[in-house]
């Protein structure tokens, strides 16, 4: 049994001596609310390049799974912090995107609210973040939005750049 090639259901295959086991046949079986991940936004250029932020090859947020993210163009000797928000709109009386020239980091943007930083694993290239997602029935369909700020000392004032989106929805297999 594996997700499929899409990753909006599971493939099921058997074959074995049991009667109650499947013969050479395979099933799918489609989730009951879609799990997604979506890029939003654009990211403002750092010394390593613009650094973007996607799911790790394979992960969709899926309730009771893994999912993972993983931000590229990450300068040597830095690393990077997830922002995780609830919104992509606002943040309290905020209107996102939210630009950044005024605190020094010209052509950036804040994408989603900020609920909470997290810090990522690595860098010097790359930077990951992976969690277990709990198997909660209120967490079916709910968005959530993340963003990568890349430490980058000496690039702009804030010494930070600042990734893409990822529009995130909680799905149920």
């Amino acid at each position: 049994m594996s997700p499929d090639v899409d990753g909006d259901g599971v493939l099921v295959f058997g074959g074995g001596g049991s009667q109650l086991a499947l013969r050479g046949e395979t099933w799918r079986m489609n989730s009951t609310t879609p799990a997604s991940i979506a890029p939003y936004g654009s990211a403002c250029r750092g010394s390593s390049g613009a650094p973007e932020l996607r799911a790790i090859d394979g992960f969709r947020p899926w309730l009771g799974q893994w999912f993972g993210v993983r931000v590229a163009s990450v300068p040597q000797r830095s690393s990077a912090v997830l922002l995780l928000g609830l919104s992509r709109d606002a943040w309290g009386a905020v209107p996102l995107p939210l630009a950044l020239d005024l605190v020094g980091a010209p052509g950036c943007s804040l994408l989603c609210s900020l609920d909470t930083a997290l810090a990522m694993q690595g860098g010097g290239g790359d930077a990951t973040w992976e969690i277990a997602i709990c198997d909660c029935a209120n967490g079916i369909g709910r968005h959530f939005y993340v963003q990568a700020a890349v430490i980058d000392p000496g690039w702009n004032a804030l010494g930070v750049v600042f990734s893409n989106g990822l529009d995130g929805v909680l799905g149920r297999l």
